[in-house]
């Protein structure tokens, strides 16, 4: 009878250190003044609240078994948005190696990482990359997602396969050095979107750089957006800038630009402060001073 307890005993330890869960989250909130022409509203605004639980598996031979379930929710009133679908964010599970992975289920695609990966406000509050590029979807639900490591290079792919309404993106990511570059492409129906992107490090800073084409049947947009990253000598402060012009075939030119600090109170807690200006049909001006935690 001992002998079996303390095979039991092992056979669970065994299996503790073979399959590994892990609890994650962020909440990040702004005290947010927004202005539209003449109109201002103050109000508190959730910039991507949320919380995961991420599974691992090694099944032998450099390979593991992975699952993700993230969900949004609004954490400066959660009873008073809208109701939280578990895995609203991400719900996806995969097989991954140093050569690649495969996941299936809804999670961010190439696309849009492409945007936000070379924009200094990760498409975060502040952000003016949704003014100036066309996203035609930021994840991609129903699909299968595959990347493939070529060692300073990765390509990706994913698709729905939902019938009728099938979206394609897929994107190649090259590293030299200080600089990384990426080509992405989004397809759907009539829709298709480019996007070409590059970051580099220089002296201390970032520097980021996008452009992208956007058409469909009614018309072609362009968008050029740079950015710089600037952490400042001695002190835990980070400046952030960035401007952007979109054009159109039908559609008024878009100018915006926008600039904000991080002050890191220790590597998992911030005070942020931002400013957006987008001047298009009317002219909107954002201001918001925020506080964020990662765990």
């Amino acid at each position: 009878m001992k002998k079996i307890v303390i095979a039991a005993a092992l056979a669970v330890a065994s299996i503790a250190a073979s399959a590994q869960v892990a609890v994650y989250g962020l909440v990040r909130e702004y005290v947010d003044n927004t202005k539209v022409g003449s109109v201002s509203v103050t109000s508190m605004v959730d910039d991507t609240s949320r919380i995961g639980f991420k599974a691992n598996e090694a099944l032998g031979n450099g390979v593991s078994a992975r699952v993700v379930v993230e969900t949004g929710f609004t954490a400066n009133d959660p009873a008073a948005g809208a109701d939280t679908k578990i895995g609203n964010r991400q719900s996806t599970i995969g097989l991954t190696s140093k050569n690649g992975s495969v996941d299936l289920g809804r999670k961010l695609n190439s696309h849009f990482l492409a945007i936000t990966n070379n924009d200094v406000f990760d498409t975060d509050y502040g952000s003016i990359a949704g003014d100036i590029h066309n996203v035609r979807t930021v994840r991609s639900g129903n699909a299968v997602f595959l990347n493939y490591n070529l060692g300073p290079a990765s390509v990706a792919f994913d698709r729905t396969v939902t019938g009728g309404t099938e979206a394609t993106s897929y994107s190649g990511t090259g590293t030299i050095g200080p600089v990384s570059a990426t080509v992405a492409r989004f397809e759907q129906g009539s829709a298709k979107s480019t996007v070409l992107a590059a970051q580099g490090a220089y002296a201390g800073s970032k520097l980021f750089v996008s452009a992208s084409q956007d058409t469909d049947v009614a018309c072609t947009t362009r968008g050029t957006l740079v950015g710089i990253a600037l952490p400042l000598t001695g002190l835990p402060v980070t400046l952030k800038g960035s401007y952007g012009v979109k054009t159109s075939d039908v559609a008024a030119k878009v100018t915006a630009y926008a600039i904000g600090a991080e002050y890191d109170l220790s590597k998992r807690t911030s005070v942020n402060v931002a400013f957006r200006n987008v001047d298009d049909t009317a002219t909107t001006r954002q201001f918001g001073l925020g506080l964020s935690h990662s765990f």
